[in-house]
C-alpha cells in the first residue's frame, strides 16, 4: 500500500489537460479562468471626486479666499462642468468627474452654506486643506492594458465584477469534465424502494452528485450489476465519451469485486490500488487516454472520505490542504492514516464526530469534512479536506 500523500502525488502526476469554453458571466461563478482580464481603459478614466462637498481652485484658498460663489452641481454620470471664472466653486457628488479648472475637494462637513444677494455661497471653516485632497486621479488604480485577473484563478464575485467593469460579457474558462457516476453492486436498490434485509438503497450516488455540484459538475448516473460482461460493455462506452468516471464499490478483494480486472482488460492503466488509510483503503485510480477513473470503495463513509481527500483536490487542482486545529488531541493508528469526520466551528477548530465504521452514514450528519490523522503520533493540528465547500465556489 502507498500513503495518502503518495496517492495524491500520483493523482497530480496524471492531471489531464483541460479544454476551454466561453461562458456568459452568469455561468462563470466558481469556474477557473482560462484567459487574462485586461483593463480596457484607465481606472478611473478621469480625475474622480471621492467625497461629497465642493470643488475649488487651491490657488484661491492660498490667496486667502474662504467664501466661494457656487456655480452649479456636478453629479455622477454627467460630463464635467468647465469653470473659467474664479474664485468660485462647484458642488460635487462622490463618483462624479472633477470639474475642469478646479483641483481640490472640501467636504460638506467643513463648509457652511449661505445666500448673499440671491446667490449661493459656501464658506470654508477649516484651515486643514491641501491641494488635490479627496480626488482619485486618472489611472491611479490601473492603466489601460494592465492585467487585472490572471489565468488559473477560480472566479468569485470580485473577479466577475472586475470582468463586468471592463466590458467582458463572455469569459473563457476551463471546461467542466464530462462526468459519470457509476454505482455497482447487486445489493443496491432505488432510493424510493423498500429494501429487503439483504439490500441497501443507493445512497453513494446522491452523495457524490451533491459533492460534484459544488464544483458546477452535473454528472450522468448509472447502476451496474456485479457482472463482468455488463461492466465491460458500459465502461467501454463511457471511457470514450467521458473525461471523468467515478465508481463506487467493486474494488476490494471479494470474489465479486470485478472492477480492477475489468478496467485492466479495457486498457485503463492502474496507477495505484489500496492506500494505507482508514476508511477507504481499497481505493483504485487509473487513466486511459483523456479519461480519469476514480474507483472508490462501496462503504458510504469511505466514498465521501476518498472524495474529499482525492477527488476534491483533483477538481480544484490544489494539492495543498489547509491545516486545522483539533479541539482535543487525537492519537493516530499504528500503521494507517485516519480520515476522521469533523464539524468545524467559527474559530476553525475541528470537533471529531463519533462514528461506527465506514458503513455508518448516520454519523456524517453535520460533518463539514475530514481531518487527516497521521499514524503513530498524537495529533493536535492536521490537514483538513472539506465536504461542504469549493474552496472558493
Amino acid at each position: 500500500m502507498i500513503t495518502p500523500h503518495e496517492a495524491l502525488h500520483m493523482v497530480f502526476s496524471h492531471l489531464p489537460s483541460l479544454r476551454a469554453e466561453s461562458v456568459t458571466l452568469d455561468r462563470a461563478m466558481g469556474r477557473r479562468l482560462a484567459e487574462r482580464i485586461i483593463a480596457d481603459r484607465d481606472m478611473p478614466p478621469a480625475h474622480q471626486v471621492r467625497m461629497d462637498g465642493i470643488a475649488i481652485r487651491y490657488a484661491d484658498f492660498v490667496a486667502g479666499v474662504r467664501s466661494f460663489h457656487s456655480r452649479g452641481i456636478q453629479r455622477a454620470g454627467v460630463e464635467p462642468v468647465q469653470v473659467s471664472v474664479f474664485p468660485s466653486c462647484i458642488e460635487v457628488m462622490t463618483g462624479s468627474i472633477l470639474p475642469g479648472g478646479l483641483d481640490t475637494i472640501i467636504p460638506y462637513e467643513q463648509v457652511e452654506q449661505s445666500e448673499q444677494y440671491g446667490r449661493e455661497y459656501f464658506t470654508i471653516h477649516s484651515e486643514d486643506v491641501h491641494c488635490g485632497q479627496h480626488i482619485q486621479v486618472r489611472a491611479a488604480d490601473h492603466h489601460s492594458g494592465d492585467s487585472l485577473v490572471s489565468p488559473g484563478i477560480r472566479l468569485g464575485p470580485s473577479e466577475l465584477g472586475i470582468a463586468a467593469s471592463v466590458g467582458k460579457e463572455m469569459l473563457l474558462v476551463d471546461a467542466l469534465p464530462r462526468t459519470a457516476i457509476l454505482s455497482t453492486g447487486d445489493e443496491l436498490v432505488d432510493v424510493a424502494a423498500q429494501p429487503l434485509p439483504h439490500q441497501v438503497r443507493r445512497s453513494n450516488a446522491p452523495a457524490l452528485d451533491a459533492f460534484l455540484h459544488v464544483y458546477g459538475i452535473h454528472p450522468s448516473h448509472y447502476h451496474l450489476r456485479d457482472d463482468a460482461g455488463e461492466l465491460r460493455r458500459q465502461l467501454e462506452s463511457l471511457l470514450h465519451t467521458c473525461d471523468l468516471l467515478i465508481l463506487s464499490g467493486g474494488v476490494s478483494k471479494g470474489r465479486y469485486d470485478l472492477l480492477p480486472e475489468v478496467l485492466h482488460d479495457l486498457g485503463v492503466t492502474s496507477h495505484f490500488h489500496r492506500i494505507a488509510q482508514k476508511p477507504g483503503k481499497p481505493m483504485w485510480f487509473g487513466t486511459r487516454g483523456g479519461c480519469t477513473v476514480f474507483a472508490l470503495p462501496g462503504n458510504p463513509v469511505s466514498v465521501l472520505a476518498c472524495a474529499a481527500r482525492y477527488l476534491g483536490p483533483f477538481l480544484r487542482r490544489e494539492a495543498e490542504a489547509p491545516r486545522i486545529a483539533l479541539r482535543e488531541p487525537v492519537g493516530g493508528h499504528a500503521r494507517l492514516t485516519l480520515l476522521m469526520p469533523v464539524r468545524v466551528n467559527r474559530d476553525f477548530e475541528a470537533e471529531m464526530l463519533d462514528w461506527n465504521g465506514s458503513g455508518d452514514y448516520g454519523s456524517l450528519a453535520g460533518a463539514d469534512g475530514f481531518a487527516e490523522i497521521a499514524p503513530g503520533e498524537l495529533n493536535d493540528r492536521c490537514p483538513y479536506y472539506p465536504l461542504r465547500t469549493f474552496g472558493y465556489h
